[in-house]
């Protein structure tokens, strides 16, 4: 889920998004991209913080962390992916606009 929140945010012109496995394979492009980005936002899906680690491993801070099961989305309920996604959404948008 936390790879489709980040694509729609994406989608929606919000953000882009950067590659972990390219960080992580010390990438200088995209190490580069992330560095210079304006604000960098670590959407993890779970409390393993992958996208959190990476970050820090790269040496990498500063950024904001987001994770999902923290929202008050139920990422296993009635709702479809899609529209949990859009709930997700909704919560990123408004909480970056309004930092």
């Amino acid at each position: 889920m936390a790879d489709l929140t980040a694509r729609a945010l994406a989608a929606g012109g919000v953000g882009k998004m950067g590659c972990l496995t390219r960080l992580s394979a010390r990438d200088d492009r995209m190490d580069n991209e992330i560095r210079s980005a304006e604000r960098v936002v670590a959407i993890d899906g779970c409390p393993g913080d992958c996208v959190r680690k990476t970050l820090e491993a790269a040496g990498i801070d500063g950024f904001q962390h987001v994770r999902l099961t923290e929202l008050e989305v139920d990422q296993g309920g009635p709702a479809t992916v899609e529209q949990r996604v859009a709930m997700v959404v909704h919560h990123l948008t408004q909480r970056l606009r309004d930092e």
